[in-house]
């Protein structure tokens, strides 16, 4: 069960401002912010991690027909994708 189900889908390439808007349109938002007198997470080393994924999956999409990123850990000083399901395409789906 998530805590906060909803998502942003994007069609990529896309740029930092555009991943900083996106993640303003999440429920968890406010918790990302400092709700309630918290420390707000880096929101430079989330932004990073996302390009960074996207990166990866860009410069592999031949070979990838899938990707699901849970959870991605963000904290007060960085950003991890602590579990990462990825699915190769097979030869056959690409000729």
């Amino acid at each position: 069960t998530e805590l906060f189900p909803n998502r942003v889908h994007m069609i990529l390439p896309v740029s930092n401002s555009e991943v900083s808007a996106a993640i303003e349109l999440l429920d968890v938002a406010p918790v990302l912010n400092g709700h309630r007198n918290k420390p707000a997470a880096n929101k430079e080393q989330l932004i990073s991690a996302i390009q960074s994924i996207i990166y990866y999956v860009k410069d592999n999409l031949i070979n990838i027909s899938e990707i699901e990123i849970n959870p991605l850990i963000v904290g007060v000083e960085e950003s991890v994708a602590a579990d990462i399901l990825l699915t190769h395409s097979h030869l056959e789906e690409r000729l």
